[in-house]
């Protein structure tokens, strides 16, 4: 009993003690007694994966309790408590200023921003600000799930900058990183700000789209009269009860493992699934910024009648069925039948002269040679992993029309149907695509390795596939030797490359050859800890050193596909190499997964969480970005050691003042307005200019036309003295002899008069075109001489370095053409004579064609008429005539 009341007494006085203490503390203004956040393993795993730069600590979290508290406080709060809650923060406490931006589905965002003061008077201000709003009291400030809070602190006073000095792929401080850096617009002391991480939740990627936007805020207002400035801020975002950094706009991710690789997978099998439609489609398309469903590249396609693609579709049920391989749930097995039956119910049976029937997929006017490579892909894995051969006599059908597109060249017919016209041989270079093939090759060897029973089939199969690899392996690199990109693209013939090197009587050592020497180059154009000019760029792709981070889910599965084949060949060292890259390459996909972190923003978050975007700052996906980043985890996977093993990359110290890209890598391409001709002032085509265009991709020089005559025998249109154009390319080192292709956009004589200066080049022009041409005395000399560099053509001319050729219907001249060369930021729109001005030149040729029109609805694109004085004015003079644009 003594013992007891000994025991209780002892109990008593710590009690008081802890009391005494706890109101000392309280009175000296010291960290109050409160017990830890009671945080789900959920939500702690969540903070110690966001958190990586900045540790986020306990009173970090309860400023963010009391800052809800105090902004949805009725009466008047308690200004003391909230400047007490954040001075026991580990934020910044010498900012320059604070933003404070509110968060809920289906309202606009309300945000508060205070500058020039103490943090203290910042963060009472902007509180402040939110608290007092017009919208404040349609927030649910009290519910962290669907209210969700972002503060921004303002590094440094705003620099004061030049908007045109600023550039995308400069490597110098004039570079402009969307999502990284913001803007500030100024006009009469009005401010409208701009943080870095309005790129990401406004879809905006490039420098001219950040430009344009927040230009919109000064409608009216004479773009001189406007000053600009750049910021820094470091930012946060609430989730739930707990802060987390961001970096370029989202949740920074430094590392994943295992399990962020399943539970991307998980979700995005969900979503897949739960929208996937009674005819077995599935949701092709979601922006989350805009809320809607209609794809960017077809916006003439309604609401009620969306776009859809047959190829993208079965790479969405081949991720199903690969989901199904990994866990054997039944509930999968549905949703992939009904995705199979959608695409088997679009072939269309035909007799072949041996009396078997032969089938192809037909869909939106087309039968493509990689959509029924693909369906027949999807048809062989279907059989080889749940084992069902219900669909072979499909797949059947789709083997033997495959075998028919193969050409005794090796070379395949890249459409059958083409604008629900059947495509003939003459035609077929024409329609020429990259990617086809190889989706073709893939399917046909999973069928005679899974599907086929018959050992002659299998044979005559092989023989053909043998043959068409001779030809993409040897043949095309010449015949097409414009179609290639300093990034390699042809993963889905690495992945062919990589199954069909399971049967040893197909190996040759040229196929992985191939395969490794593509991946060695992607390898190189991959950003690392060592040369990433930002942190989140490592794992990264780009096409010339200097590039936007470029995280591409289909490149990435050829890669991997290139890792297995290193294990397969015994490649050890190869093998350990790709197999660190292509975790590395996981780590920077991972930051386009839309998680529910990462979706503070949309307004419909069901949509958007589980789908993965195309970029860093874009927020639209499809079923095919989505796919391609899930099956890479997929096959990733045996290659994670442990549940446990983490990927991970140190962050990148800030930009330097200058850097010097590696001399292996590609020199980005280049655009060249060249000025051949000026009018004199006097005549009525004085405000013409007079120009032709260079792009260099690379070590190929493109001209888009080749100018009026040198010499002039006499005035024309105003114009008394012309240049030569070889002289004028003379500076930027082209001959004329190293001219590789020219357009030809019309057969006047300011387009064409100066061909026969370029004895070399392919050249390109419609088929109208070129029989007006034909009839000029000064050109069938020339023509008939280089009569086998001359390519005709009379629909849409596609080269995979970005280059297309539109042929239009306009009465200015036979065959007359618009040219568009797309880079990874912006889409350079050449229409010739069409329009004469790049102001109201989309106005002008809208409604020329459904092609057209989705050239003039891209939204980062500019527009470079040949008669346009906008060159001259907008871009340097390099050289005397010279412009640069690109």
């Amino acid at each position: 009993m003594l013992k007891f009341i000994r025991e209780k007494k002892s109990r008593i006085i710590l009690f008081i003690l802890i009391l005494g203490i706890s109101f000392i503390a309280l009175r000296a203004g010291l960290p109050r007694l409160i017990p830890e956040l009671n945080h789900s393993a959920e939500i702690q795993s969540t903070v110690n994966k966001y958190s990586e730069n900045h540790q986020i600590t306990r009173e970090d979290n309860l400023f963010l309790q009391e800052l809800r508290s105090y902004i949805a406080e009725t009466k008047v709060p308690d200004d003391e408590k909230l400047i007490r809650a954040f001075s026991r923060t580990t934020f910044q406490k010498n900012s320059y200023g604070v933003v404070l931006t509110a968060y809920q589905s289906g309202l606009s965002i309300i945000r508060g921003i205070s500058t020039k003061r103490t943090p203290e008077v910042n963060i009472l201000k902007t509180a402040t600000a939110l608290r007092t709003h017009a919208k404040a009291s349609s927030f649910n400030w009290n519910d962290p799930k669907s209210c969700r809070i972002q503060i921004d602190f303002i590094a440094e006073p705003l620099e004061p900058i030049d908007i045109k000095g600023l550039c995308e792929q400069c490597l110098s401080t004039k570079r402009f990183e969307p999502g990284v850096d913001g803007l500030v617009t100024e006009y009469k002391n009005k401010k409208k700000y701009f943080l870095p991480g309005d790129a990401f939740r406004l879809s905006i990627y490039s420098l001219k789209q950040t430009i344009e936007n927040n230009l919109h805020y000064w409608k009216g207002v004479p773009k001189e009269m406007i000053s600009w400035s750049r910021l820094h801020t470091q930012s946060f975002i609430s989730y739930n009860d707990v802060w987390l950094e961001l970096y370029r706009g989202q949740p920074i991710i430094n590392n994943i493992d295992k399990q962020d690789l399943l539970q991307a997978i998980t979700r995005a099998s969900e979503h897949t699934i739960k929208n996937q439609k009674p005819d077995g489609s599935f949701l092709y398309y979601y922006d989350s910024a805009r809320n809607s469903f209609r794809d960017h590249e077809h916006p003439e396609n309604t609401e009620s009648n969306r776009y859809y693609n047959d190829l993208r579709h079965c790479g969405g049920v081949i991720m199903l069925l690969h989901e199904y391989q990994r866990t054997k749930n039944i509930n999968l097995l549905e949703p992939i039948r009904k995705g199979i039956r959608f695409i088997i119910g679009l072939i269309k049976e035909y007799p072949l002269p041996s009396g078997e029937k032969a089938g192809y997929v037909y869909y939106n006017t087309k039968a493509k040679l990689g959509g029924n490579g693909i369906a027949l892909y999807l048809l062989a894995e279907y059989q080889r992993i749940p084992g069902d051969d219900t669909f072979v006599p499909s797949a059947r059908l789709l083997h033997r029309h495959l075998l028919t597109q193969i050409l005794p060249s090796g070379e395949f017919m890249y459409y059958t149907i083409y604008l629900n016209k059947k495509v003939s041989v003459e035609d077929n270079q024409k329609l020429f695509n990259f990617y086809y093939p190889g989706e073709a090759i893939i399917g046909l060897v999973q069928y005679i390795k899974y599907t086929s029973q018959d050992p002659d089939e299998k044979k005559a199969t092989l023989e053909k596939i043998k043959a068409a690899l001779h030809f993409l392996l040897e043949d095309r690199p010449k015949s097409y030797a414009l179609a290639y990109a300093s990034l390699p693209s042809d993963s889905w013939l690495m992945m062919a490359i990589n199954e069909l090197w399971d049967i040893p009587e197909a190996r040759n050592e040229s196929y992985p050859a191939f395969v490794f020497s593509d991946t060695d180059k992607m390898l190189a154009l991959t950003y690392t800890a060592k040369n990433a000019l930002y942190p989140d760029y490592p794992g990264s792709f780009s096409y010339q050193y200097g590039d936007l981070p470029y995280a591409d889910g289909a490149r990435a599965e050829g890669f991997l596909a290139a890792t297995y084949l290193a294990q397969k060949t015994g490649n050890t060292e190869r093998f350990n190499t790709y197999s660190a890259a292509s975790k590395l390459m996981a780590l920077a996909l991972m930051r386009l997964v839309n998680t529910p972190e990462a979706m503070y923003f949309a307004d419909n978050k069901d949509l958007a969480i589980g789908g993965v975007r195309f970029k860093h700052t874009r927020q639209w996906f499809r079923i095919d970005t989505t796919a391609h980043v899930i099956l890479f985890f997929l096959k990733l996977l045996p290659l994670i050691d442990s549940p446990g093993e983490i990927v991970k990359t140190s962050a990148i110290g800030s930009l330097p003042a200058k850097t010097t890209p590696p001399p292996s890598i590609t020199p980005p391409s280049s655009i060249y307005a060249l000025q051949y001709a000026t009018s004199e002032k006097s005549t009525k085509n004085s405000s013409l200019g007079w120009f032709t265009f260079l792009i260099q991709n690379g070590k190929t020089n493109i001209l888009i036309d080749t100018a009026l005559k040198y010499p002039l025998p006499k005035p024309r249109w105003g114009i008394t003295e012309t240049k030569h154009l070889p002289s004028l390319l003379k500076p930027l080192g082209i001959t004329p002899e190293t001219v590789n292709i020219i357009i030809i956009t019309h057969a006047h004589d300011d387009h064409a008069d100066q061909l026969d200066s370029f004895p070399n080049a392919t050249i390109y022009i419609h088929q109208n075109a070129y029989a007006a041409l034909s009839k000029s005395p000064k050109h069938q000399s020339f023509l008939k001489k280089h009569a086998g560099q001359i390519k005709t053509f009379t629909t849409v001319t596609n080269f995979p370095m970005g280059l297309t050729i539109y042929p239009t219907s306009s009465h200015h001249a036979p065959g007359i053409s618009i040219v568009s060369f797309k880079t990874q930021q912006m889409n350079y729109i050449f229409p010739s004579d069409l329009c004469h001005t790049a102001t109201d030149c989309c106005d002008k040729i809208k409604g020329i064609s459904d092609d057209i029109n989705t050239l003039c609805n891209a939204q980062n694109k500019t527009i470079l008429p040949h008669h346009d004085h906008y060159e001259k004015t907008n871009y340097p003079m390099t050289e005397p005539g010279i412009y640069k644009i690109k």
